[in-house]
């Protein structure tokens, strides 16, 4: 019983809480994702883009480096916290595993995988690898050489990403449009 609203109990319970708690995570994620693009797009995400882009120019004209990225360090934090928050209740528990160097290369390769420069670009990259990742597991107990491979491929043929591809291809057919 969750607040005297959801009864998870009888014999499709278990059915139920999963699609509830299915709706539950895509509206916090929703949330997110809107939060998110209004960090990117106000004039401190603009800033931190600036930072990336060239450090030093960005001190140059009075940015205070070290504050921004603490900043986005305790914005990224809150992120991530909430990610464990709705992680735990579908897993269970939380274990020291969980922390191992390749839980948190899986979401390296999700945002090379999508595209990192673009704001939709870890999203896709995130669909993408689980679907990738579902489909290695299921037919191949070689899963972990076949993710490998197509990093080293996507890092050597799409450098931007899934979504950066997308984009180039995009304005390449725009401007062949445009000549003809």
């Amino acid at each position: 019983m969750f607040l005297g609203l959801l009864n998870f109990s009888g014999s499709h319970g278990f059915q139920v809480f999963v699609r509830s708690y299915y709706y539950y995570v895509l509206g916090i994620f929703a949330v997110c994702v809107v939060l998110m693009w209004v960090i990117v797009h106000s004039p401190f995400g603009k800033a931190l883009q600036a930072i990336r882009d060239n450090e030093v120019r960005a001190r140059f004209i009075g940015l205070r480096i070290r504050r921004f990225r603490w900043i986005a360090f305790l914005v990224s934090g809150t992120f991530t916290g909430v990610a464990g928050i709705l992680w735990v209740p579908l897993n269970g528990l939380t274990t020291p595993e969980v922390l191992y160097w390749t839980f948190s290369g899986e979401i390296v390769f999700t945002a090379l995988l999508g595209g990192f420069r673009n704001f939709a670009g870890p999203i896709v990259g995130g669909i993408a690898f689980t679907y990738l990742k579902t489909y290695a597991v299921a037919t191949t107990e070689y899963w972990q050489l076949l993710l490998g491979v197509v990093l080293v491929t996507l890092v050597l043929v799409l450098p931007t990403g899934i979504v950066g591809a997308i984009s180039r291809a995009g304005q390449w057919f725009g401007r062949r449009n445009a000549v003809t």
